[in-house]
């Protein structure tokens, strides 16, 4: 099998959170196992932070400058990845100029630059050549085993992406607080979260068994002991599907709400939209309900791990071993 060179073209930071970091060199490993050869392009000092421990990654002040072009002229990219919601058509023009571009789950302007598209998280993104599905769900490969549904909830994961740009979290947490159900609660929160006065506050007033989790380096092991799981409608939720955790989707930005109607669509997740439009008496209902409902908390589990089953990575390589070929033909 020829070998061909990527590059990835990806930022994350406190305001627009970390998951297309980590999908990035979850995929550049496979890239990696498939001996191909990976180098990375971000304008954020997190990212390069977080990318240099696995990858080779160079930090720029911006796109277009000598030290890019320098790199891209070594390097010789077969094919450069732009995994970002969007990207500014002089920096498109830019990478268009060393190969062709491909992105993930784009869906900003200038769309019409990128050669090919891949999206499991915004199918309704416009970039021609496009392969949409959750068939192209990229996971860590820490995520194996998946769990078995208990007749009873003695526990509920709670989690809002890495900055919990809305502080939602809290109220989430209150919903919770208002239940009289006997359960464990653990809130995972990112690098990022800001809402500390606002937590402390319901914290300061619940009488739940609460845990706060941070830096949580193997999120399997914490996904997997819990039965009940809120989250937001990005990544995480693809991990929540393929682990079988039945969910309740509280949107953390409002364009998640088309992955969170999919999966509901799909028979796994409760989506309640939005988390400025959804109040605590939704919360609180949806989640007392799936507690009760042993059968459709059996069947979110039964379907998730069908929707997400773990060999997206796999298929997005091959998808881009074509991608390179076409290049050379």
């Amino acid at each position: 099998m020829k070998s061909y060179n990527f590059i990835f073209v990806v930022d994350g930071n406190n305001k627009i959170g970390l998951g297309h970091v980590y999908r990035s060199t979850n995929l550049a490993d496979q890239l990696i196992k498939n001996k191909h050869k990976v180098h990375f392009l971000t304008t954020e000092k997190i990212s390069k932070t977080i990318i240099s421990r696995k990858h080779k990654c160079t930090l720029l002040s911006k796109i277009n400058n000598l030290k890019s072009i320098s790199i891209l002229k070594s390097f010789n990219p077969d094919l450069i990845i732009i995994d970002k919601l969007n990207e500014k058509k002089i920096n498109l023009k830019f990478f268009k100029k060393f190969a062709k571009v491909a992105s993930i789950d784009y869906v900003g302007k200038n769309y019409e630059l990128i050669d090919y598209g891949i999206n499991y998280l915004y199918p309704s993104s416009k970039v021609k050549n496009s392969f949409s599905g959750f068939e192209y769900v990229i996971l860590n490969k820490k995520f194996t085993s998946k769990i078995k549904i208990k007749k009873n909830v003695t526990s509920i994961l709670v989690l809002q992406g890495g900055s919990d740009t809305y502080c939602f979290i809290p109220k989430i947490l209150s919903a919770l607080n208002n239940l009289d159900n006997k359960f464990k609660i653990s809130i995972v929160l990112g690098a990022s979260f800001q809402c500390w006065s606002k937590l402390n506050k319901i914290l300061s007033e619940s009488n739940k068994n609460i845990k706060i989790l941070k830096d949580i380096s193997n999120m399997p092991v914490i996904m997997k002991k819990h039965d009940l799981a809120i989250t937001a409608g990005g990544n995480t939720l693809m991990e929540l599907a393929y682990l079988g955790i039945p969910s309740i989707i509280v949107c953390g930005e409002k364009f998640e709400n088309e992955t969170a109607k999919l999966m509901e669509k799909k028979h796994f997740g409760k989506n309640l939209g939005f988390g400025n439009d959804v109040s605590l008496k939704q919360i609180e209902k949806s989640v007392r309900d799936l507690m009760l409902n042993y059968d459709l908390r059996l069947k979110m589990n039964y379907f998730g791990k069908r929707v997400v089953d773990g060999k997206g990575s796999k298929r997005i390589v091959t998808l881009l071993e074509n991608f390179c070929r076409q290049k050379s033909l």
